[in-house]
């Protein structure tokens, strides 16, 4: 993450933030941490385990895509 945030917090006009959260639900914990901030959009990485699970997004995704009340982009895991 510290990586992440040297790269495009340079000036570029990005903030990038982690935490560590404890709750029973992650996408729960994503959206709600999302708000709290005042995030303006959520990024997630997608990782499909087989050609039917490329075709598909994950749960955590999908989940957040069902409660997110901001834009939500997915970046997909490279093909190997």
């Amino acid at each position: 993450m510290s990586q992440l945030s040297s790269t495009i917090g340079d000036g570029s006009g990005i903030t990038v933030t982690s935490e560590v959260l404890s709750h029973s639900s992650v996408a729960e914990a994503i959206c709600m941490t999302a708000g709290r901030v005042g995030a303006d959009v959520i990024c997630m990485g997608s990782k499909g385990h087989s050609r039917v699970g490329a075709a598909l997004l994950g749960s955590t995704v999908q989940s957040v895509l069902a409660r997110a009340h901001l834009p939500v982009f997915v970046i997909p895991h490279p093909r190997s």
